[in-house]
């Protein structure tokens, strides 16, 4: 009978694989617990994990500075490269935003984290350790969605981590999905409606699959997770955010509060910045995440974005991926 290592080297897909034993979905030889302790003889840490060890072409498996195991691609020059050198991605993004709770005066959510545009798990796994009792990840893009699903299970959080492939808009059926080439974080759904800018240089050939799309709204009917005040969203689908709130009613209805990236280039690509402001004037505060600091939270206002948005697009540059980071009050 071929032991683990043999399997995966005669693996077609080496992601794929990953997932498929990490689920526990393979038919024959389940001795390898990925749970059980790096000297335990059927550790799955001990056969693949000793380090940083190239599992695939464009995989790899390592350790970061809390000393968890993760998987992530080769060819990522932003989270995956990070990962890769530094042991960390964004690591106190989630704190940082509960801290702001705590200068607001305003409870911690601590119920479901919605984790749309989710990537490789980063900010699930994140929240998992600030103490959310279970979270939905949404992930469109096929090979981020594979290292996801194995992080989570790698972390050991899968049972209370809802993991969703596919894409939010504001309908339901298929769209086409931007692939970078570099940057798997910036992957785009490519918006029906009239771009308002022409393309960046840096976004040529970039390529296009088709994906799943749903509605948030659609997701909450029928997930067993609770959405209500205790819930945290957070969203990042480079400029399609107009778009998700527009099919989240369900959002809005609850009083949860919203984390968003805003970032006027992707907002027009995706012609979104009307949908996103109908949203945002539904809320009461709005706060700059990377301007708060200090026990000082820095509140904008919804002028603020617009301004923003108009002075990023009138830059040479149309304001490349310069964006910010808000967190939305009801």
């Amino acid at each position: 009978m071929p032991n683990l290592i043999q399997k995966f080297t005669q693996a077609k897909s080496k992601s794929s694989f990953i997932v498929r034993y990490l689920a526990h979905k393979l038919d024959v030889d389940l001795t390898y617990d990925v749970n059980a302790p790096e000297d335990d003889p059927h550790s799955f840490q001990r056969h693949l994990l000793q380090g940083p060890h190239v599992l695939a072409s464009d995989v790899i498996a390592l350790r970061d500075n809390a000393g968890k195991h993760w998987v992530t691609h080769v060819s990522d020059m932003i989270i995956g490269q990070a990962m890769r050198l530094t042991g960390d991605y964004d690591g106190d993004a989630v704190s940082g935003v509960m801290g702001l709770f705590d200068t607001l005066g305003l409870p911690r959510p601590s119920g479901t984290f919605y984790d749309i545009g989710a990537n490789i798990g980063t900010h699930t796994v994140q929240a998992h350790t600030m103490g959310f009792a279970r979270s939905v990840s949404v992930e469109p893009d096929p090979m981020n969605f594979d290292l996801l699903a194995a992080n989570l299970a790698l972390q050991g959080i899968h049972s209370n981590a809802e993991t969703i492939h596919g894409a939010l808009s504001d309908k339901v059926g298929v769209m086409k999905l931007e692939r970078s080439n570099d940057n798997y974080g910036d992957h785009r759904v490519v918006s029906e409606d009239t771009p308002q800018v022409d393309r960046m240089d840096s976004d040529a050939g970039r390529t296009e699959i088709e994906v799943e799309v749903r509605t948030f709204d659609d997701v909450i009917a029928q997930s067993a997770a609770p959405l209500d005040a205790t819930a945290l969203v957070w969203m990042d689908v480079q400029g399609h955010e107009g778009h998700v709130f527009k099919g989240a009613q369900r959002i809005l209805d609850s009083g949860c509060p919203v984390v968003t990236e805003f970032w006027p280039y992707g907002l027009a690509r995706a012609n979104g910045l009307d949908l996103f402001m109908d949203a945002v004037n539904q809320f009461s505060r709005i706060i700059s995440i990377r301007d708060s600091a200090d026990g000082v939270a820095v509140e904008m206002t919804a002028e603020d974005l617009v301004t923003l948005y108009h002075d990023r697009l009138g830059a040479e540059d149309r304001g490349g991926h310069i964006h910010a980071d808000i967190l939305l009050i009801k």
